[in-house]
């Protein structure tokens, strides 16, 4: 089994996979109590569906863009794990690729109270692929095809996710690398 943790915005998202198929998955509104609550969120949901840390062989998560610190904690979540028992299977995936949706051309993240990360996945190689952009520029976007933060991920979304293979394979959790934006556009 593989312990999926996702703690780059501003929900806790947990989930069980186990060949490529999703058994549990779990969204906490986290606002910003996300370093604070991680771990004992971890704790409950993994009690609750009665599942031991010696069940989980590999790891999956998240590497941003988003909360920069909050990249962070599921990675050294998965480090302090690994320090115990070391992972058959670790999977990464950068946020605004876990978000994208077929038929969707744009994925756009909060950054901070006014600004988002906005990503175009149209196939224009003559296009700026990403950039930052204040929350009004989203309102002149007249292509709707665009999907905004987490409210509307599901248990299915993140199975097809992950059946699509986006997730990249690693060696070594120290060959994952947080993705933070700021640092890459603009």
């Amino acid at each position: 089994m593989e312990l999926f943790l996702d703690t780059t915005n501003k929900h806790f998202l947990i989930a069980i996979v186990d060949n490529r198929k999703v058994l549990h998955f779990k969204k906490i509104e986290a606002d910003r109590n996300m370093v604070k609550m991680a771990n004992q969120w971890m704790d409950e949901t993994l009690k609750e569906w009665d599942i031991s840390y010696d069940q989980i062989t590999g790891y999956r998560i998240t590497r941003g863009p988003g909360s920069f610190t909050g990249s962070k904690v599921a990675l050294n979540i998965i480090r302090s794990l690994s320090l115990v028992k070391k992972p058959r299977r670790i999977y990464s995936i950068r946020t605004d690729d876990l978000l994208r949706k077929k038929g969707k051309r744009f994925v756009a993240i909060s950054h901070g109270k006014n600004k988002v990360f906005l990503r175009d996945y149209n196939k224009n190689p003559f296009t700026k692929k990403e950039k930052f952009v204040d929350n009004s520029y989203l309102k002149k976007i007249k292509d709707k095809n665009i999907i905004i933060d987490y409210d509307w991920i599901t248990k299915d979304h993140l199975e097809e996710r992950i059946v699509q293979k986006a997730f990249s394979k690693h060696d070594h959790i120290e060959d994952i690398e947080i993705f933070y934006a700021a640092k890459f556009v603009n």
